[in-house]
């Protein structure tokens, strides 16, 4: 009997993994990842066309990521010409991977390429979002994409009707849903060390990493960032709860509620890094990535809620019918102009080439074409290059400080709750934050009343790889009410000044020592 129990055990666990891997479903979610992902990484390719010949080809300034490792040149550098030649291919086979058309040749050429072009140039066409999407692209060129939605499909069968997609019982090719799994597994295995990477640096959950990305405007602006990095409390609650959603989703992504829950998070996760740090291709490439995660059951129930919808509203949108799909616009051609889409395919990618290759020329980047030879490099006005070749300036010492607040409470070491009034038995928290990178610094952090007479000396070391230094200051019943202010001093110069009210009547009798 217990042996029954095992085998029948096994048995279930073995048919859950078949199910999990092997079901067939029809691809809408790789089909929408196929139409979307090739257009968003195309994006900061398409704004590199002017610079092919100096970024990727002989003629420029190439530097190769084997170069960074030093193995040398392991890629070839081409001549500009063929360069920007297999540049326009790279384009026309992410457009025709978008378009479903030719889609395994055009997938595999555009993967290839693409990868080829971004290690060529590792100083600005190499990102994390570009590997990412190298491996994404290397998946969809042994998917089956292109069983729907695509222009080989329609090929394929020319006179199919146009029916909704949310309707079961329409007969719709199907594909082993392991494609989209793999799709699956890179977005959750990307989580899942990120948030290793996160746990061993302490400056991401104090907040400081953050708080310095969001001053920056090292990607783009983000003003709402540098408002959000004002707010430690915020940073240090979003740092853990960034840490426990991406453990946690590769555990709970799968099945159940959990599911539609763990992906709306990210997407509001993406959508934050775009608003607070600025940055647009990476969430579009992440955010791209989660329709792997959409099942067919899940357009089912978007279709039944839009027919409900369609229904109630007495919204009639215009369709496809099956008449309307017996002229076939092939047929409007000449018979001269038909011909097989491998044929048509590969003219038009000849053409792409051409063109690209002859606007290249005709730009003259170099100078070649004007007659007066190449172009020459302008030399610098002397007091530019004195500027430039001159010693570094040395650093202000109050730049060295970023802020400098005074409250009652912390959170991470952050201090959450600035005070410009206290009363007697308060400790009083003193933090400045700095910029690094500093020198090891000696900070004083002097108690003065409103005459300018000195009532508490604090002193600590800061030293060059901390982020902040704290002074505590415990107001004593010995101490008169009035106003007073702590100046933090830095290699005796005064850096900052933060004024507070003591309020309250101190009890007779009582001294609580500072």
């Amino acid at each position: 009997m217990d042996g029954l129990r095992a085998n029948g055990f096994l048995n279930t666990i073995k048919q859950r993994i078949t199910n999990f891997f092997f079901e067939e479903e029809v691809p809408y979610g790789l089909a929408l990842l196929r139409i979307c992902f090739p257009l968003i990484i195309l994006i900061p390719m398409l704004q590199r066309l002017p610079r092919i010949r100096e970024l990727y080809s002989a003629d420029g300034a190439v530097c190769q990521l084997s170069t960074i490792y030093g193995w040398g040149d392991m890629l070839p550098e081409l001549p500009a010409n063929v360069a920007v030649g297999l540049y326009m291919l790279m384009i026309y086979c992410l457009l025709a991977t978008s378009a479903g058309w030719m889609t395994r040749i055009s997938c595999v050429l555009g993967t290839v390429l693409y990868t080829y072009f971004n290690a060529l140039d590792s100083v600005s066409t190499l990102t994390k979002y570009s590997v990412i999407a190298t491996d994404a692209m290397l998946v969809m060129c042994v998917a089956n994409s292109n069983a729907i939605w695509s222009v080989d499909s329609w090929l394929a069968n020319r006179r199919r009707a146009n029916f909704w997609p949310g309707e079961p019982n329409i007969a719709r090719p199907k594909v082993a849903v392991w494609q989209a799994r793999m799709i699956q597994f890179l977005v959750a295995f990307m989580y899942f060390g990120a948030a290793f990477t996160k746990m061993q640096t302490e400056a991401f959950f104090s907040g400081d990493q953050m708080k310095y990305w969001m001053l920056t405007n090292v990607n783009f602006s983000n003003p709402i960032g540098e408002y959000v990095a004002m707010m430690p409390a915020v940073l240090i609650v979003s740092a853990y709860a960034t840490i426990v959603w991406e453990v946690c989703f590769i555990f709970t992504v799968w099945s159940g509620w959990q599911r539609p829950l763990m992906l709306f998070i990210g997407f509001l996760f993406h959508l934050g890094t775009n608003f607070l740090l600025g940055l647009w291709v990476f969430p579009l490439v992440c955010v791209c990535l989660y329709f792997a995660f959409l099942r067919e059951s899940d357009v089912q129930v978007m279709a039944k809620v839009y027919r409900r919808f369609r229904r109630k509203s007495g919204w009639r949108p215009a369709r496809f019918t099956d008449a309307s799909l017996q002229a076939q616009p092939i047929e409007w051609l000449p018979t001269f102009l038909r011909m097989p889409a491998g044929v048509a395919f590969m003219l038009i990618a000849g053409l792409a080439v051409i063109i690209g290759i002859e606007v290249e020329h005709r730009s003259d980047v170099y100078g070649e074409q004007s007659g007066n030879g190449l172009s020459q490099l302008v030399e610098l006005a002397p007091e530019d290059a004195a500027r430039m070749l001159a010693p570094s300036r040395q650093l202000l010492e109050r730049d060295k400080f970023f802020s400098f607040d005074i409250g009652t409470t912390s959170i991470g070491g952050n201090l959450v709750s600035s005070k410009s009034e206290f009363t007697y038995g308060d400790v009083v928290l003193a933090q400045t934050s700095l910029n690094p990178p500093h020198e090891d610094l000696v900070l004083k952090c002097n108690l003065v009343d409103e005459d300018g007479d000195l009532v508490h000396q604090m002193q600590t070391y800061a030293t060059r790889e901390m982020f902040r230094c704290d002074f505590y200051y415990h107001i004593g019943f010995d101490t008169k009410p009035g106003k007073y202010e702590f100046v933090l001093e830095s290699s005796g110069k005064e850096v900052g000044r933060r004024s507070f009210n003591l309020v309250g009547t101190a009890p007779t009798g009582r001294v609580l020592g500072n």
